[in-house]
């Protein structure tokens, strides 16, 4: 009983650390409820994945707290070195891209055995799922998904803007359980929330005037219309480079978190320092073509 509270407790708490919504989390929690089971009936209905959302390391993630608890709750008997692989499928339509992705798995576990574990499977490459199901590697996939549902649990990622969506999800739906996720980028608001928690944490809070302030800054520094825009990955740098300037310049933050007592800014603190703020770019995605994550 003690082992199974502390998988649980480790998945809860991982669950809890993402910085996505409630929804997301709550069907995580979900999940792990279903796969905790002690009925190997129960464990067996465990659903997949189907993921909406921008590629960004938020994606990742994600689907890594969903291995954990794949894994840590024995949905299934693992086998091999690595139960976690992240590939782009193709759209270069060229076979050897094709024979390098299909072969990747078994790559992954590095034993003669099959693959055991969760498979994140991005489809960032395709514009929508007409162009995707036309191509004739599709029917190659479908058939290695049905192959294998036994001992992968797949997640299936598509941008926001892939179109036709249901389209794709009907035709994986014809083989495994899904359950529909969809993550968002971080407004503004969520933006000056995650920042400010970032400060407190550091030991800096911000008074009333230096909310404001903060608010400003974010809003002058911050186009969540552009594509460098990766949502938390850009914030957390964005509070970082933040934390750094109050430090150097100001020699506020980064206290002891167990004091009681923290640095208080206001509007001239934030003001002082919003010339040696930038926004990062982050170009980079958080999946290359081929390769393991």
């Amino acid at each position: 009983m003690n082992k199974k509270n502390n998988r649980a407790k480790a998945c809860n708490e991982m669950i809890q650390s993402l910085n996505v919504s409630d929804e997301v989390k709550e069907g995580l929690y979900k999940i792990e409820k279903a796969a905790s089971s002690g009925n190997q009936l129960i464990k067996s209905v465990v659903k997949d994945l189907f993921i909406s959302c921008p590629s960004c390391k938020e994606l990742s993630k994600i689907a890594k707290c969903y291995e954990r608890i794949i894994t840590c709750n024995s949905v299934y008997p693992v086998r091999g070195t690595r139960t976690y692989l992240e590939l782009a499928f193709p759209s270069s339509g060229k076979d050897k891209d094709y024979m390098e992705f299909f072969a990747s798995p078994k790559l992954a576990a590095a034993t003669q055995n099959c693959f055991t574990g969760v498979f994140l499977i991005s489809f960032e490459q395709w514009s929508g799922a007409n162009e995707l199901i036309r191509n004739p590697a599709f029917n190659e996939l479908v058939k290695f998904i049905n192959d294998n549902k036994s001992h992968i649990s797949f997640v299936f990622h598509v941008k926001p803007e892939f179109m036709e969506q249901k389209v794709l999800l009907n035709e994986f739906s014809k083989y495994v359980n899904l359950y529909v996720m969809e993550h968002t980028l971080p407004d503004m608001g969520m933006a000056f929330k995650f920042v400010e928690t970032k400060l407190n944490e550091s030991g800096i809070e911000l008074n009333k005037a230096g909310k404001q302030e903060l608010k400003k800054l974010l809003e002058d520094k911050l186009d969540m219309g552009a594509s460098t825009y990766k949502g938390y990955q850009t914030l957390e740098r964005f509070a970082s480079n933040l934390q750094f300037e109050l430090y150097v310049q100001k020699g506020m933050g980064f206290g002891n978190k167990k004091k009681t007592t923290s640095c208080l800014i206001g509007k001239n603190e934030v003001r002082m320092i919003s010339n040696s703020i930038s926004m990062p770019d982050e170009t980079i995605s958080c999946k290359g073509k081929l390769g393991f994550n």
